[in-house]
């Protein structure tokens, strides 16, 4: 994943095949890391994890913040049943990094 500030609404696209590129005003790149952390936030407050919490961000007609150009793009917070559901995914991961956090250092990066 990368991010570029640049002037415009957000762009949502990819690199190549696998790295997902996010680009646009710092205003608009907002919009990602608010949509992660709410979605961390949620499923981190949710009592069932059976409930996938999810964020749409994707352009429509006459949407000023981000680009017609812009891929659709779904963040989900999903356990698979064989987690322990008392420990968030990133855990499991090999990494203690809550996704609040990754979307914190984006946004230190992004201003830094």
């Amino acid at each position: 994943m990368s991010q570029e500030v640049s002037g415009g609404p957000l762009l949502v696209s990819l690199r190549g095949t696998t790295e997902l590129h996010f680009s646009g005003g710092s205003q608009f790149l907002e919009i990602v890391w608010d949509a992660l952390d709410g979605v961390a936030e949620q499923a981190m407050a949710t009592g069932s994890r059976g409930i996938n919490r999810h964020q749409h961000i994707e352009y429509f007609p006459g949407d000023e913040y981000r680009s017609p150009d812009s891929i659709p793009l779904v963040i989900v917070a999903d356990w698979p049943e064989w987690l322990d559901r008392t420990t968030p995914p990133s855990a499991h991961m090999g990494t203690s990094q809550p996704v609040s956090e990754i979307g914190s250092a984006g946004r230190q990066a992004d201003r830094g």
